[in-house]
């Protein structure tokens, strides 16, 4: 990379760095102003080297506490409530960061039990959630049918995770309403060796998993499977062949309309892009099938050119959902709240 520093950084300097890339972003429920940030500056052309720092504000990036990443750790970030953050990245460094720069380190009580309506279910270091209750700092692992993985607490409260089938040609949905005290399961067909992920939904029972490939970067977008009443009847959406869409990221609105955000297509060639656009996708009412290009404004209108383009995260609560993007630079952070059309500039950092 053009620029990279020979040495290292500090924590700041990561973050203030001007080849700096936002790697992820995790925003507080009901405050855009309250972020938690993950950055990267590369220290040699391929990134083979590389250092991050998470950067976590109550302001909008006025004021910031800032710690760096052990090289090789993948930090884990969660918003637990407007003014705290969940921060880890190791079983030994795990930490509730307040908005104001206070730290509490976390405790694991090495108990089991339903998710409360007190806690937030986090995505710690070994892979497995847990329920944190922000005030006490103490976690505690939460009851799932054997083999759930992809465990994700949607907006009104429903548990809604994956039990792969791995070689065979099922898998099942399990999900609870009762915070993990309690299970349903339904098996739904699926390609062998499929992976599902949850889709996160601001429509109260609606249920979804996105199906697709092993695209080891990318996750290519085969099929949904959905529920619209609770989990009581489930349905599989085929998806339209090549070329394969490739997403960065998926939610339901509260209407029932599907928001994907496609990073790529399968015939996508070097220096010959896909003739498709990329960016925002909405669906044609209920008909998850049929996806096309949402009415984007600026500043992502040159929808075919890569780099102008670059969604952030999808931030789905009650109320609706978040799309969070840059338009190629690091210091510009933008926030639509209509599907697109449109955008609010934030500070970055």
């Amino acid at each position: 990379m053009t620029g990279a520093p020979a040495q290292q950084l500090s924590a700041d300097s990561v973050v203030d760095h001007p080849e700096a890339q936002l790697l992820e972003l995790v925003v507080a429920p009901g405050s855009a102003a309250a972020r938690a940030t993950v950055w990267q500056v590369c220290l040699d052309d391929g990134c083979q080297r590389s250092q991050r720092s998470i950067a976590v504000t109550g302001d909008g990036f006025r004021t910031r506490w800032v710690t760096a990443v052990p090289r090789g750790a993948q930090p884990t970030l969660a918003a637990l409530s407007r003014r705290a953050f969940y921060v880890g990245w190791s079983r030994r460094a795990q930490l509730v960061v307040h908005t104001d720069g206070r730290t509490v380190p976390v405790r694991d009580d090495g108990t089991r039990g339903p998710v409360t309506d007190r806690e937030t279910l986090v995505p710690t270091p070994d892979g497995q959630p847990r329920a944190l209750d922000p005030r006490t700092a103490r976690m505690h692992r939460v009851p799932t049918p054997r083999g759930t993985v992809s465990l994700a607490h949607q907006p009104d409260g429903t548990l809604l995770g994956v039990v792969p089938g791995g070689p065979a040609r099922t898998s099942r949905a399990v999900w609870s309403s009762d915070g993990g005290a309690s299970w349903r399961d339904e098996v739904l067909a699926t390609e062998p060796g499929a992976l599902l992920a949850p889709v996160p939904t601001a429509r109260p029972g609606v249920l979804a998993l996105v199906e697709g490939g092993d695209g080891a970067t990318l996750f290519p977008f085969e099929r949904l499977h959905r529920s619209q009443d609770g989990g009581a009847s489930w349905e599989s959406v085929d998806l339209p062949g090549e070329p394969r869409a490739y997403l960065t990221g998926a939610a339901v609105l509260p209407d029932g309309r599907l928001l994907a955000g496609i990073e790529a297509w399968s015939d996508d060639r070097l220096h010959r892009p896909s003739a498709r656009p990329l960016g925002l996708y909405l669906s044609a009412g209920p008909d998850w099938a049929r996806l096309a290009p949402a009415r984007v404004g600026a500043p992502f209108t040159a929808r075919n050119e890569p780099g102008t383009y670059r969604q952030v995260a999808m931030d789905t609560t009650a109320d609706g959902v978040a799309v969070y993007a840059q338009p190629g630079t690091a210091d510009q952070l933008y926030v639509s709240r209509d599907g697109g059309r449109r955008w609010r500039e934030l500070a970055a950092r």
